[in-house]
């Protein structure tokens, strides 16, 4: 009877095995949730890293350009500034005149480009091809070239509505009939991508404001620009031309500061779509899974298809709108199962140093 009790006591109950194994059950679900979060902020991070270095690659060429902004103070007619929608609304446009100091700097370079194959530079009207650069009769830019910044609807196969593709142009030297002022220039998609050269994809949005030195705020500033203030009537550019200086060229004016917001496409894992289709004049749309698109607030923007609204409120997957056709998009019935996304916003403002006004 004592061996029988001692043995007994030595083993392990049904009770302490069932503890135990429900002790390593939930300490395994533990580590699961904490890998499992890990892995999330990883994906996050990694999904963060991505979007920034995209556009970091553009960035700094995008900001040089609008700081070697040409200036008309020494009145030669070749130099202006664009922007405005193309004739049919379907994209914006900006255009300039940038300095390419380098190229004046060194007298053994004012004989022909070092633009490089991203640009177009033209002999009697024919573009050079990349094994033409170091030919003879290579035109020489004196030091300027047009370029331009535009973003336009991405109309190949599996695109989602609402998706642009930025494009960047430069052409030496400026003034040409076949530069990126010239009428058919930039008319249409098909004329940007014969004149530019692809930047990103998955660009949401992009948008420009443009202010003078005496604008207290962006809210006075414009949405579009003229520098000769010929181009665009005074009812959308309200800086109207002194019909005293003619066409005296030393009286254009350019901005001081330029802001471009851009807004760029984060992933499939960062998108959601609609549970439910909205009608145009909704005020209410019902998504699949609201966490997809991070955290969002009153205020926040989001596009739905190729169309901005913004956000009043959220509960659940249901968001109430405050808002609808923001950023210059249509507003417009969306059939279920269209994409919602927020995407990564980035905000740049840019002093321009040869800004001027005439007045």
């Amino acid at each position: 009877m004592r061996e029988r009790r001692n043995s007994t006591a030595a083993g392990v109950t049904l009770v302490e095995l069932l503890v135990a194994m429900g002790l390593f059950v939930a300490l395994g679900l533990m580590m699961m949730q904490l890998v499992r979060g890990g892995l999330r902020l990883w994906r996050t991070g990694e999904r963060q890293r991505e979007v920034v270095e995209r556009y970091e690659v553009f960035a700094e060429t995008l900001v040089r350009d609008w700081r070697l902004l040409a200036s008309a103070s020494d009145r030669d007619p070749r130099i202006r500034m664009l922007a405005d929608w193309a004739p049919d609304g379907d994209f914006f446009r900006v255009r300039w005149v940038r300095q390419f100091p380098e190229e004046l700097a060194d007298r053994r370079l004012r004989s022909k480009s070092t633009l490089g194959p991203e640009s177009r530079v033209y002999r009697l009207g024919t573009p050079l091809s990349a094994e033409d650069e170091e030919g003879p009769g290579y035109l020489p830019t004196g030091g300027l070239a047009e370029v331009t910044w535009v973003a336009v609807p991405d109309d190949r196969p599996g695109a989602f509505s609402g998706d642009l593709r930025l494009y960047r142009g430069v052409i030496a030297p400026p003034g040409t009939d076949q530069g990126l002022f010239a009428s058919e220039a930039l008319e249409s998609k098909e004329s940007v991508r014969a004149l530019c050269r692809l930047v990103a994809d998955g660009v949401l949005h992009i948008g420009w404001r443009f202010a003078r030195a005496g604008a207290s705020d962006w809210d006075s500033a414009e949405s579009f620009w003229d520098s000769t203030r010929e181009e665009l009537s005074s009812e959308v550019f309200s800086a109207a031309r002194d019909p005293r200086y003619g066409s005296d060229r030393s009286q254009d004016i350019f901005p001081a500061r330029v802001r471009m917001t851009l807004v760029l496409d984060e992933g499939a894992d960062r998108r959601t779509r609609l549970a439910k289709a909205a009608d145009r004049g909704a005020t209410e749309i019902l998504v699949d899974d609201v966490d997809k698109l991070g955290k969002v607030t009153n205020g926040d923007l989001l596009k739905v298809g190729g169309e901005w609204v913004q956000v009043a409120s959220v509960n659940g997957n249901r968001i109430r709108l405050q808002g609808r056709a923001l950023r210059s998009t249509r507003e417009e019935s969306h059939p279920r199962s269209v994409p919602v996304r927020k995407g990564r916003t980035f905000v740049r403002v840019i002093e321009i140093p040869m800004g001027r006004e005439a007045y």
